[in-house]
């Protein structure tokens, strides 16, 4: 059988932005794609380049890296690999996939080297607007749009000495001469259909052992996509980009029975759902926990990604703690109603506020999500942000996140915000753009305005949560990226290290 070799780069960790790039993601898009090409007698082989060695740290120009060296990598893959595809995960490994190309490319200039794209991650990015750069490097081909679909077809192509350049979503093209053979959007229709991730095929115990993630992790856990797309389009966001505004979903039927397939198979019983907005069904995920109630499942799951809330009522919390859900993470993106018409976002302010109390009184743990630096964002917009602070941690908030926006391509505002910038310099830390000095001082102060009145309202708690750290009983991401940032540290300043703390 000829070998597929499927790539999920190293992390690379931008510097300045711990919140963004350093942050670790479970690669989902990757295995799924490798349980649909099992499936389809196209077994792959798997290189996970970050999780086979989460534990070493190097130097990637300015940035650090985290996972195996690329000289490695290449090395691992070998000679005799057919097809390579590399999983572009996020925008600020970009650099990295350019070096995985151009060096498996001198190295075994036979081999044909694909890249597919990652659709369900704001962190993603369109690869439609990358193409030349990827192009520039020597790949063959690129795969747009969900690669379940189209997936086989390309390969089997190649494999018969065939272009895959007539097949709808794929990318061909030699020296920055980029061709798309179709621009629509390719989408898996029924979700039930998909085989459960091939997470069997990944060195699971190095993410366990590593002990952070995206979500607060406690032990083993594993990452589900239960649904896909948003019906949402905002300005912001590289979602649109990506997928049409059709959401689709697993049932909750099938989503329990994956959770009990990974617990008979792999011991699991903590599941985080990485999809881009969970909740547009309200009626789905109340009737999962029921299911995981009624079968007296010990379950926890979390939903680590800033997702809509305004389907759900205080009336439901309850009933989703009891099913296990023990994390919940939501963006209000911005505490002015003004600034979210610009950004075509709506958020229901003061319902929010009544559901964080309900998440509290039932121990679930919330997050607040808000990007600063929209185009036409003023002091008094920021102003009201923090005043809504003040307000959600007063209802029982645990934490916040507060990024800078960065203009990922393909969004309304790419061109609105100056500045230079490289497609792996968009982070939630853009140091390049020409007000990031003065945006940086904001999130600062309004850090400390969550801080102030965290300490203030709850002074217990507050103290708790750095214990937690210290024991590594990370109930929320706070907790986790303090120990996060020791850590890599540790591992940058110590490379012999090779444990964990």
């Amino acid at each position: 059988m000829a070998k597929i070799v499927l790539i999920n780069p190293p992390n690379v960790i931008q510097k300045g932005d711990l919140l963004g790039s350093g942050i670790v993601y479970m690669p989902h898009g990757m295995a799924s794609l490798a349980a649909v090409l099992r499936e389809s007698d196209l077994a792959p082989t798997v290189l996970d380049a970050f999780g086979e060695d989460p534990f070493r740290f190097y130097r990637f120009g300015d940035s650090w890296a985290q996972g195996l060296k690329v000289d490695r990598i290449i090395q691992m893959v070998g000679s005799d690999a057919r097809i390579v595809l590399i999983y572009s995960a996020s925008i600020h490994i970009h650099g990295m996939i350019r070096a995985l190309i151009k060096g498996l490319k001198k190295e075994y200039p036979s081999t044909v080297i694909g890249v597919f794209e990652n659709t369900q991650a704001v962190i993603s990015y369109s690869l439609v607007h990358a193409a030349e750069s990827f192009m520039e490097c020597g790949v063959d081909f690129i795969m747009t749009g969900e690669p379940e679909v189209h997936a086989a077809e390309v390969l089997r192509s190649v494999l018969s000495h065939r272009q895959p350049g007539d097949i709808p979503g794929i990318i061909t093209g030699n020296n920055s001469n980029a061709v798309i053979a179709s621009s629509d959007h390719i989408e898996v229709d029924d979700l039930d259909n998909l085989p459960f991730l091939a997470w069997d095929l990944f060195p699971v115990s190095n993410y366990w052992n590593l002990r952070y993630a995206h979500g607060p992790a406690g032990g083993k856990y594993l990452a589900l996509l239960t649904s896909r797309g948003c019906p949402f389009q905002c300005r912001f966001c590289s979602i649109p980009a990506m997928t049409s505004k059709r959401w689709r979903a697993q049932t909750p039927q099938r989503i329990v029975t994956e959770m009990h397939h990974w617990e008979n198979s792999l011991d699991v019983s903590e599941f985080h759902w990485e999809d881009v907005n969970p909740g547009v069904d309200k009626g789905r995920v109340v009737k999962v926990s029921e299911l995981l109630t009624e079968r007296d499942f010990s379950y926890t799951w979390k939903w680590p990604s800033g997702t809509k809330i305004d389907k759900f009522e205080t009336s439901d919390i309850q009933t989703l703690r009891e099913g296990g859900l023990t994390y919940l993470s939501f963006s209000p993106e911005s505490g002015s109603g003004e600034l979210l018409k610009k950004m075509g976002k709506k958020f229901p302010h003061e319902k929010a506020l009544e559901l964080v109390t309900a998440m509290k009184i039932a121990g679930i743990r919330s997050q607040a999500c808000f990007i600063l630096g929209y185009p036409g964002e003023t002091d008094k917009d920021r102003e009201l942000t923090g005043s809504y602070i003040s307000d959600l941690v007063g209802s029982g908030l645990d934490e916040v996140a507060i990024f800078i926006v960065t203009p990922m391509p393909g969004t309304p505002i790419d061109d609105q915000i100056p500045g230079e910038r490289l497609l792996s310099q968009r982070t939630f830390s853009p140091t390049w753009r020409t007000d990031y000095r003065l945006l940086s001082k904001w999130r600062s102060r309004l850090y400390r305005t969550y801080f102030r009145t965290k300490a203030k309202k709850d002074p217990l708690e507050f103290m708790s949560m750095g214990l937690r750290t210290f024991t590594r009983r990370f109930e929320t991401k706070a907790e986790m990226n303090l120990y996060r940032f020791v850590h890599m540290n540790l591992m940058k300043t110590l490379p012999f290290m090779r444990i964990h703390i």
